[in-house]
C-alpha cells in the first residue's frame, strides 16, 4: 500500500505542474556541490516530497541561512529563493492535499488479453 500512496502523491503534484515547477526551479537555483547537506533535503522535497519533520526545520533552518549569506557565492536573486521556496513549498502541498481531497481512489482490475 505504501507504493500506492507514494503513486498518489506524485499524481497529485503531477496535476499542479505551475505550482510544483517553480519549486523545481528554486531547488534547481538553490542546488550547490558545496552544501551537500541542504542539496540532500532539497532533493526530499521532490514530487514526491518525502522530508520527515526534522529534515524540513532542519531545510527552514538551512534555508534561512542562505538568505543571510554574504560570503559572495550567493547573489541577492539566490537569498531570494531561499526566502520564497518556503512559501512555494507551503502552496504546493495545500494545492496537493486540496486536490487530493477532492479525489477518490478506485482499484479497478482488468483482465488480461493477449496483447497486454
Amino acid at each position: 500500500m505504501h507504493e500506492l500512496e507514494r503513486q498518489i502523491a506524485v499524481l497529485g503534484q503531477q496535476v499542479l505542474p505551475i505550482s510544483t515547477a517553480f519549486q523545481a526551479i528554486l531547488i534547481k537555483q538553490l542546488t550547490h556541490y558545496h552544501t551537500p547537506e541542504l542539496d540532500e533535503l532539497l532533493r526530499k522535497v521532490g514530487p514526491p516530497f518525502t522530508l520527515n519533520a526534522a529534515e524540513e526545520r532542519q531545510l527552514a533552518k538551512l534555508l534561512e541561512e542562505r538568505t543571510r549569506d554574504v560570503d559572495g557565492l550567493i547573489d541577492s536573486s539566490e537569498r531570494d529563493a531561499a526566502k520564497m521556496l518556503p512559501m512555494i513549498m507551503a502552496r504546493v502541498r495545500a494545492e496537493h492535499g486540496a486536490v487530493l481531497s477532492d479525489m477518490e481512489l478506485l482499484l479497478v482490475a482488468v483482465q488480461k488479453t493477449a496483447d497486454r
